[in-house]
């Protein structure tokens, strides 16, 4: 053989040493990389695994705040619309009614102006045109000029004192 190819026979046989052996006190680097793939799987495994129950934790907690968030939106609405609504004010009223105990509230106003009907309407010279203008010109109804009428006519039949009487309408 020629020295030149003995050459080439030596290169090659030092490459391929280099290539195949394994140096003394140090693990085998295909050992390592197996090790280490193996690991690196494992870690998946764990990382996607506590990912996945990340992800479920984390529908349940948006699907549990929705859930609340709704509750407590028809709640609020609910008890808003409960206040607001005279349902329970119109039930009460309906209930007074039935139990004929009518609750109403008295103008101070009003209460002079139905005491000097008392002394100032007499039963006979009422005329429509007139009990119109009356009622009118003090801001009160119709019914309650008549109503002084009729009190002022039951209170001359029997002669009843205006003491007794009470004089007052209101």
């Amino acid at each position: 053989m020629s020295g030149r190819t003995m050459l080439k026979i030596a290169a090659f046989l030092l490459l391929a040493s280099l290539t195949f052996a394994e140096p003394k006190g140090k693990e085998n680097v295909k050992a390592l990389v197996r090790k280490e793939i193996h690991q690196a799987i494992g870690l998946e495994k764990v990382h996607s695994a506590s990912s996945a129950k990340n992800a479920v934790l984390l529908k349940f907690l948006i699907i549990t705040t929705a859930g609340i968030a709704a509750f407590g939106y028809v709640f609020y609405r609910r008890k808003k619309l409960g206040e607001g609504s005279n349902s329970n004010l119109l039930k009460s009223k309906i209930e007074l009614i039935k139990k004929e105990k009518l609750v109403y509230r008295m103008d101070p106003k009003l209460r002079i102006v139905r005491n000097k009907l008392l002394e100032t309407v007499s039963p006979n010279s009422l005329k429509y045109e007139t009990i119109k203008e009356h009622a009118k010109r003090l801001n009160i109804g119709q019914e309650e000029i008549l109503l002084a009428a009729r009190l002022n006519l039951y209170k001359s039949k029997n002669n009843i004192a205006k003491n007794n009487f009470g004089g007052s309408i209101a």
